[in-house]
C-alpha cells in the first residue's frame, strides 16, 4: 500500500512481544512493521485494511497479520480488539520434531490468515489462549513472563499443527484431481445434483455433504476441478435454463426466473444482462424479431 509508514517498535528485546487492547473508535493509519500481528475481534465487527483489500471481522473471528503487510484500521464503533504483536526472535530457541526445521515465519506464511478457515476447534483455542496470554500481561503477577512464553509456544504450535493439516489437504486435494476415475465420478454427482435441485435452494453446505466433503475443502475443490467457483457455475446453469425457457414457453419473467432456481427477480435480472447484455425481456423480443 502506498502511504504508509514503517513502525519501528522498541519492545524489550529479551522478550520481544505486546499484547493489549484497542475499542473501535480508536483510528490506525496504514502502516507496516517487521512483527507478526494477530488480532481478535472480541466485540462488534472490524473494519481492517491489510494491503489494497479490506476485510470485516466479526466478534469471535482472529487474523494474522504476516510482517512487512501494510494494514490499518477504520472507525468501527461499538467494536473491540485484542492486538497481539510479537517478533520471530520470540521463538528463536525452537527446534522442531521429524527433522522439520521451519522457522516461525514459514509457519506463519503457511497457513489461511483468517480463522473462518480453520476448524472450529483451532478457532476456539487460540481465542482462549489470546485472553490468557492479554490477562497475564495485564496483570504481570510472578511468573507472567513465563507463563506468557508457555502460551505463546502452544499458539505457535496449533499453528503449526494446522499447517501440517493443510499440507496433507492440498495433497489429498491433488489426489482427487488428478486420478481420472475419481474426477469423473465426482463431477458425475455434481452435475447430477445440480440437475436435479437446481430449481430450489443449493447450498454450498448442502452439495458438500452430498459428496461427504466439508464446505471449504469442496469449495477449493470445486474451483480445482472446473476453474471457477460453485455458485458461479450454478448461476451460469440456472441462466442456461432461464434463455431455454424464455425462447420456448410463454412465461411471465418472473416465472422464468423461479423455474430457472433464482429466488429473486431483481438478481436474476442482473446477472442475465451481466452475461448476456440484455435484459430478459429484451433478449426474447429479439428472437422473435419484435424489437
Amino acid at each position: 500500500m502506498r502511504n504508509s509508514y514503517l513502525e519501528i517498535r522498541h519492545d524489550n528485546n529479551e522478550f520481544p512481544m505486546d499484547c493489549f487492547v484497542n475499542d473501535g473508535n480508536q483510528i490506525i493509519f496504514p502502516h507496516w512493521h517487521k512483527e507478526i500481528e494477530i488480532v481478535y475481534c472480541t466485540k462488534g465487527t472490524i473494519y481492517l485494511g491489510i494491503n489494497d483489500s479490506i476485510i470485516s471481522m466479526s466478534a469471535g473471528d482472529i487474523r494474522i497479520i504476516n510482517g512487512g503487510e501494510a494494514h490499518y484500521y477504520l472507525s468501527s464503533p461499538g467494536s473491540e480488539r485484542v492486538v497481539l504483536i510479537f517478533d520471530p526472535s520470540f521463538f528463536k530457541d525452537m527446534r522442531l520434531i521429524d527433522k522439520d526445521v521451519h522457522s516461525t515465519i514459514e509457519i506463519i506464511k503457511g497457513i489461511e490468515k483468517s480463522s473462518t478457515s480453520w476448524p472450529e476447534e483451532i478457532t476456539v483455542k487460540l481465542q482462549s489462549l489470546t485472553g490468557e496470554i492479554l490477562q497475564e500481561y495485564q496483570g504481570r503477577n510472578r511468573g507472567y513472563l513465563l507463563a506468557i512464553k508457555a502460551k505463546m509456544y502452544e499458539m505457535i504450535l496449533m499453528l503449526y499443527r494446522l499447517t501440517y493439516s493443510e499440507e496433507k489437504l492440498l495433497k489429498s486435494e491433488y489426489e482427487l484431481t488428478s486420478n481420472p476415475k475419481i474426477l469423473v465420478d465426482n463431477l458425475s454427482k455434481i452435475f447430477s445434483y445440480i440437475e436435479k435441485n437446481y430449481q430450489n435452494k443449493v447450498t454450498i453446505e448442502d452439495i458438500a455433504q452430498y459428496l461427504g466433503f466439508n464446505s471449504q475443502y469442496f469449495t477449493r475443490y470445486f474451483k480445482r476441478l472446473t476453474g471457477q467457483t460453485f455458485v458461479t457455475f450454478l448461476n451460469d446453469y440456472r441462466l442456461s435454463k432461464a434463455k431455454w425457457l424464455l425462447l420456448n414457453e410463454d412465461l411471465p419473467i418472473i416465472e422464468v426466473a423461479s423455474s430457472a432456481g433464482f429466488q429473486s427477480v431483481k438478481r436474476f435480472h442482473h446477472l442475465f444482462k451481466e452475461k448476456f447484455g440484455t435484459s430478459p425481456l429484451k433478449y426474447r423480443k429479439s428472437k422473435y424479431g419484435n424489437n
